[in-house]
């Protein structure tokens, strides 16, 4: 974990942020986390940090099968308490893990009065790249993974075409040109390989990647 480095901040408006640098270089610029909810719009900003804890692990497990025998599961783990300043000041938790090769994070919801059932009606993730990268990609459809990859910058990134001409794929839902599937690789112009996927999804949706110029 030496050449990885990770912070989380509050910005100037409450909003939580995060970054990722490797090997003293910028790898994700500052980002934001949160949510839009169908009954409230304003789950991602005006927090403060009620609490932290971090912890660590170290363990190894077996795969039922895989290129490797032996996978060590080795991280930091930082959990940050928010609450919303004011009324209803509700809670969210991010839980952060820092491994030698990259970050992960989740968000978790504490059991609170006022925020039994919701709806998210978007999620406000984002991942700020810090260049225009190399980028192996392939439309961001609801019903298909079945397309061929193509390579491009990120900048270059439009799958109108790709969808319209992949007639062999006989349902095709891709709305956003802008949007790719998971897991997204991009390679930076000093060499390193970037990939961004989802895991442990309970009860919620796969993720989809929208690219967009700026916050």
């Amino acid at each position: 974990m030496e050449k990885i480095n990770f912070s989380f901040f509050l910005d100037d408006q409450g909003r939580p942020m995060y970054t990722l640098d490797f090997d003293k270089h910028p790898v994700i610029l500052p980002s934001m986390l949160g949510f839009v909810l169908e009954e409230d719009s304003t789950l991602f900003k005006n927090f403060k940090v009620i609490g932290t804890e971090k912890r660590s692990l170290d363990e190894s497990w077996n795969p039922v099968w895989g290129e490797t025998r032996t996978i060590r599961n080795h991280y930091t783990e930082l959990t940050v308490h928010l609450e919303e300043k004011s009324s209803p000041q509700r809670q969210l938790d991010l839980i952060f893990r820092l491994f030698a090769d990259g970050l992960a994070f989740r968000y978790a919801f504490p059991k609170q009065p006022g925020l039994g059932y919701f709806i998210v009606s978007r999620e406000l993730t984002q991942f700020r790249m810090a260049g225009d990268h190399k980028t192996f990609w392939i439309p961001g459809d609801y019903d298909s993974n079945e397309y061929p990859y193509s390579t491009t910058s990120l900048s270059e990134i439009d799958n109108t075409e790709m969808v319209k001409k992949s007639t062999a794929i006989a349902v095709r839902v891709a709305p956003d040109p802008l949007a790719v599937q998971t897991p997204l690789m991009m390679k930076s112009k000093s060499g390193l390989y970037i990939n961004i996927h989802e895991a442990a999804l309970v009860n919620y949706p796969a993720m989809q990647l929208h690219v967009v110029d700026q916050i």
